[in-house]
Protein backbone atom coordinates (compact mmCIF):
# COMPACT_ATOMS: atom_id res chain seq x y z
CA UNK A 1 0.00 0.00 0.00
CA UNK A 2 1.52 3.33 -0.44
CA UNK A 3 0.38 7.03 -0.05
CA UNK A 4 -0.40 9.99 -2.21
CA UNK A 5 -0.12 13.09 -0.54
CA UNK A 6 -3.23 15.58 -1.40
CA UNK A 7 -2.82 19.10 -0.59
CA UNK A 8 -6.42 21.02 0.47
CA UNK A 9 -6.96 24.18 2.06
CA UNK A 10 -9.97 24.88 3.34
CA UNK A 11 -10.10 27.38 5.45
CA UNK A 12 -12.39 30.34 5.97
CA UNK A 13 -11.72 32.05 2.79
CA UNK A 14 -12.69 29.36 1.33
CA UNK A 15 -15.61 28.24 3.19
CA UNK A 16 -16.74 31.99 2.61
CA UNK A 17 -16.45 31.01 -0.88
CA UNK A 18 -19.03 28.29 -0.76
CA UNK A 19 -21.40 30.15 1.10
CA UNK A 20 -21.19 33.49 -1.57
CA UNK A 21 -21.85 30.62 -4.17
CA UNK A 22 -24.90 28.71 -2.09
CA UNK A 23 -26.48 32.23 -0.92
CA UNK A 24 -25.93 33.69 -4.63
CA UNK A 25 -27.83 30.55 -5.98
CA UNK A 26 -30.69 30.58 -4.00
CA UNK A 27 -31.35 33.90 -4.37
CA UNK A 28 -30.90 33.65 -8.59
CA UNK A 29 -33.03 29.85 -7.72
CA UNK A 30 -36.05 31.90 -5.58
CA UNK A 31 -36.01 34.94 -7.92
CA UNK A 32 -36.72 32.83 -11.24
CA UNK A 33 -39.05 30.79 -9.27
CA UNK A 34 -41.48 34.39 -8.73
CA UNK A 35 -40.88 35.46 -12.49
CA UNK A 36 -41.97 32.26 -14.55
CA UNK A 37 -44.76 30.81 -11.41
CA UNK A 38 -45.76 34.12 -9.45
CA UNK A 39 -45.70 36.91 -11.59
CA UNK A 40 -48.24 35.16 -13.88
CA UNK A 41 -50.30 34.82 -11.83
CA UNK A 42 -50.15 38.40 -10.66
CA UNK A 43 -50.62 39.39 -14.18
CA UNK A 44 -53.91 37.33 -14.35
CA UNK A 45 -55.30 38.44 -10.74
CA UNK A 46 -55.06 41.87 -12.41
CA UNK A 47 -56.59 41.10 -15.51
CA UNK A 48 -59.34 38.58 -14.47
CA UNK A 49 -60.19 40.04 -10.65
CA UNK A 50 -60.81 42.95 -8.53
CA UNK A 51 -57.99 45.75 -7.61
CA UNK A 52 -58.50 44.44 -4.38
CA UNK A 53 -58.07 40.84 -5.35
CA UNK A 54 -54.76 41.86 -7.19
CA UNK A 55 -53.57 43.88 -4.27
CA UNK A 56 -53.64 41.09 -1.51
CA UNK A 57 -52.02 38.65 -3.90
CA UNK A 58 -49.02 40.99 -4.82
CA UNK A 59 -48.89 41.87 -0.77
CA UNK A 60 -49.03 37.66 0.24
CA UNK A 61 -46.31 37.40 -2.37
CA UNK A 62 -44.07 40.13 -1.29
CA UNK A 63 -44.69 39.09 2.51
CA UNK A 64 -43.57 36.06 1.23
CA UNK A 65 -40.61 36.24 -0.43
CA UNK A 66 -39.51 39.58 0.90
CA UNK A 67 -37.58 38.28 4.18
CA UNK A 68 -35.71 35.09 2.78
CA UNK A 69 -34.56 36.71 -0.47
CA UNK A 70 -33.41 39.99 1.84
CA UNK A 71 -31.11 36.94 4.08
CA UNK A 72 -30.13 35.55 1.12
CA UNK A 73 -28.38 39.07 -0.54
CA UNK A 74 -27.03 39.89 2.61
CA UNK A 75 -25.25 36.35 3.10
CA UNK A 76 -23.75 36.34 -0.13
CA UNK A 77 -22.54 39.96 0.07
CA UNK A 78 -21.16 39.63 3.59
CA UNK A 79 -19.26 36.42 2.35
CA UNK A 80 -18.10 37.43 -0.58
CA UNK A 81 -16.67 41.09 0.81
CA UNK A 82 -14.85 38.97 3.17
CA UNK A 83 -13.18 36.84 0.31
CA UNK A 84 -12.68 40.16 -1.51
CA UNK A 85 -10.97 41.71 1.78
CA UNK A 86 -8.36 38.74 1.09
CA UNK A 87 -8.23 38.37 -2.19
CA UNK A 88 -8.43 41.71 -4.45
CA UNK A 89 -10.23 39.32 -7.95
CA UNK A 90 -13.41 38.85 -5.56
CA UNK A 91 -14.08 42.53 -5.76
CA UNK A 92 -16.11 42.11 -8.48
CA UNK A 93 -18.24 39.32 -6.88
CA UNK A 94 -19.37 41.33 -4.12
CA UNK A 95 -20.12 44.22 -6.03
CA UNK A 96 -22.70 42.04 -8.36
CA UNK A 97 -23.67 40.36 -4.79
CA UNK A 98 -24.78 43.76 -3.22
CA UNK A 99 -26.21 44.90 -6.81
CA UNK A 100 -29.72 43.28 -6.19
CA UNK A 101 -29.96 45.06 -3.15
CA UNK A 102 -29.40 47.76 -4.08
CA UNK A 103 -31.56 47.89 -7.22
CA UNK A 104 -34.52 46.90 -5.56
CA UNK A 105 -33.82 49.54 -2.73
CA UNK A 106 -33.61 52.36 -5.57
CA UNK A 107 -35.65 51.33 -8.16
CA UNK A 108 -38.50 48.97 -6.66
CA UNK A 109 -39.38 49.69 -3.32
CA UNK A 110 -40.09 53.65 -3.08
CA UNK A 111 -41.91 53.69 -6.62
CA UNK A 112 -43.79 50.21 -6.64
CA UNK A 113 -43.16 48.23 -3.62
CA UNK A 114 -44.40 50.45 -1.40
CA UNK A 115 -47.00 52.25 -2.97
CA UNK A 116 -49.17 49.20 -4.09
CA UNK A 117 -48.38 47.78 -0.22
CA UNK A 118 -50.42 51.00 1.09
CA UNK A 119 -52.91 51.18 -1.43
CA UNK A 120 -53.78 47.39 0.01
CA UNK A 121 -53.83 48.51 3.46
CA UNK A 122 -56.38 51.77 2.46
CA UNK A 123 -59.70 50.38 1.42
CA UNK A 124 -60.42 54.08 -0.08
CA UNK A 125 -57.23 54.01 -2.53
CA UNK A 126 -57.77 50.74 -3.78
CA UNK A 127 -61.40 52.43 -4.79
CA UNK A 128 -59.74 55.75 -6.13
CA UNK A 129 -56.75 53.77 -7.71
CA UNK A 130 -56.81 53.30 -11.98
CA UNK A 131 -56.45 49.77 -13.17
CA UNK A 132 -54.30 51.03 -16.10
CA UNK A 133 -51.93 52.22 -13.25
CA UNK A 134 -51.88 48.71 -11.61
CA UNK A 135 -51.38 47.70 -15.22
CA UNK A 136 -48.23 50.21 -15.35
CA UNK A 137 -47.02 49.41 -12.35
CA UNK A 138 -46.83 45.68 -12.39
CA UNK A 139 -45.43 45.43 -15.46
CA UNK A 140 -42.59 47.64 -14.15
CA UNK A 141 -42.11 45.47 -11.19
CA UNK A 142 -42.43 42.95 -13.66
CA UNK A 143 -39.00 44.34 -15.93
CA UNK A 144 -37.06 45.14 -12.77
CA UNK A 145 -37.60 42.15 -11.15
CA UNK A 146 -36.29 40.51 -14.35
CA UNK A 147 -33.53 42.23 -14.17
CA UNK A 148 -31.97 41.93 -11.00
CA UNK A 149 -32.74 37.86 -11.56
CA UNK A 150 -30.69 38.26 -14.03
CA UNK A 151 -27.47 40.30 -12.23
CA UNK A 152 -27.98 37.69 -9.59
CA UNK A 153 -27.65 34.78 -11.96
CA UNK A 154 -24.59 36.86 -13.77
CA UNK A 155 -22.99 36.70 -10.39
CA UNK A 156 -22.65 32.58 -10.56
CA UNK A 157 -21.15 32.76 -13.69
CA UNK A 158 -18.75 35.04 -12.70
CA UNK A 159 -17.78 33.45 -9.18
CA UNK A 160 -17.31 29.76 -11.31
CA UNK A 161 -15.74 31.49 -14.19
CA UNK A 162 -12.87 33.46 -11.58
CA UNK A 163 -9.34 32.04 -12.42
CA UNK A 164 -8.42 31.11 -8.58
CA UNK A 165 -10.50 29.02 -8.89
CA UNK A 166 -9.00 26.58 -11.45
CA UNK A 167 -5.77 25.53 -9.81
CA UNK A 168 -4.14 21.86 -8.59
CA UNK A 169 -5.69 21.85 -5.34
CA UNK A 170 -8.00 19.08 -5.20
CA UNK A 171 -6.39 17.67 -8.82
CA UNK A 172 -2.92 16.95 -7.53
CA UNK A 173 -2.42 13.22 -7.91
CA UNK A 174 -5.43 13.11 -9.93
CA UNK A 175 -7.46 14.25 -13.25
CA UNK A 176 -10.03 16.28 -12.75
CA UNK A 177 -11.19 16.81 -16.19
CA UNK A 178 -14.78 16.98 -16.47
CA UNK A 179 -15.42 17.12 -13.02
CA UNK A 180 -18.26 19.60 -11.71
CA UNK A 181 -17.32 23.33 -11.65
CA UNK A 182 -18.19 23.48 -8.26
CA UNK A 183 -14.74 21.49 -7.31
CA UNK A 184 -12.63 25.01 -8.13
CA UNK A 185 -14.48 26.40 -5.15
CA UNK A 186 -12.08 25.39 -3.00
CA UNK A 187 -8.80 25.97 -5.08
CA UNK A 188 -6.37 28.28 -3.34
CA UNK A 189 -7.19 32.18 -3.48
CA UNK A 190 -3.75 33.38 -2.24
CA UNK A 191 -0.23 32.09 -1.57
CA UNK A 192 -0.99 33.19 1.96
CA UNK A 193 -3.67 30.27 3.26
CA UNK A 194 -2.06 27.59 5.08
CA UNK A 195 -2.01 24.16 3.72
CA UNK A 196 -3.46 21.39 5.25
CA UNK A 197 -2.42 17.71 4.15
CA UNK A 198 -4.75 15.01 3.33
CA UNK A 199 -3.84 11.09 2.24
CA UNK A 200 -5.65 8.93 0.63
CA UNK A 201 -4.88 4.95 0.36
CA UNK A 202 -3.58 3.28 -2.51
Amino acid sequence: MSSSPIQTNFDTIRAAKVVALAATGAFAATAWAIHFREVPKLVTSLTDSSKKAFLDSFVKMYSTYKPPQVSMLAIATVASAYVASKDRQWLPVTLLAALPGLYTVIFMEPSINKPLYTMQQNAQQIEEVDSKKLGKMMQQWKIRHLTRTVISTATIGVILLLKPFVSKLLCEGMSCEGMFPFVFLFSKSNESAGPLHLSMQM
